[in-house]
């Protein structure tokens, strides 16, 4: 019968063996993010811009992981227009692209070469979806251009299709405050109404003259 010193000696062997045995696990700290090439940034901005345009959600944040300066201007990359990505994404109504590019910083201030923000563009051409997303995000913005003193609403007003009517709807929901906004003209939305479905819109939105 094994002695207690033996058995104490014993179980040290096993636990000094169970050690070796165990292959140890390198800790490795991990690598810091590689910059991005200049070149790379070119070309990920330039498939950024085109992936915008077309409203391909996915190319727009593989593009931004990729590197892409997300508030640059068209024409550098891709041809004629001094748009950004997110001003090009509303005129042409692709929401989902303009929620990606608003949550991954794009700055929604920078206009076009009029001074028209994200809010007039999508205003302009009656993109009701995505004045939502620019409501829900509550993305600065929805105020007078610079270079004519138009709203938003004064341009979703005075466009002439269903889809202006319902961009005005959206721009009106929140009250009758937005009805009242004058241009430099001292026009109010009303006077630049293109259709019987804005006008009315507008008249409800305006009240019963005063007294």
């Amino acid at each position: 019968m094994a002695t207690p010193g033996v058995v104490v000696r014993l179980a040290l062997v096993l636990v000094a063996f169970a050690i070796v045995s165990v292959p140890a696990v390198p800790i490795r700290a991990q690598p810091a993010p590689a910059s991005v090439d200049p070149a790379a940034a070119d070309a990920a901005t330039r498939r950024l811009l085109v992936a915008a345009s077309r409203g391909d959600a996915k190319a727009v944040r593989d593009s931004i992981a990729a590197g892409a300066r997300i508030d640059e201007h068209r024409a550098r990359y891709v041809g004629p227009g001094l748009q950004t990505a997110l001003v090009g994404a509303a005129l042409r109504g692709h929401a989902e692209v303009v929620r990606v590019l608003i949550e991954a910083g794009a700055d929604p201030t920078i206009p076009e070469k009029d001074g028209y923000t994200v809010w007039h563009a999508a205003a302009f051409q009656g993109r009701a979806a995505v004045l939502r997303v620019l409501e829900a995000l509550a993305v600065p913005g929805n105020g007078p251009a610079p270079k004519d003193g138009l709203w938003p609403l004064h341009r979703a007003a005075s466009g002439g299709t269903p889809r202006h009517a319902e961009a005005v709807e959206v721009l009106i929901e929140r009250g009758g405050a937005a009805c009242s906004v004058r241009d430099p003209q001292g026009r109010v939305p009303l006077d630049l109404a293109r259709t019987p479905r804005i006008r009315t819109l507008l008249d409800a939105c305006a009240g019963p003259p005063a007294p």
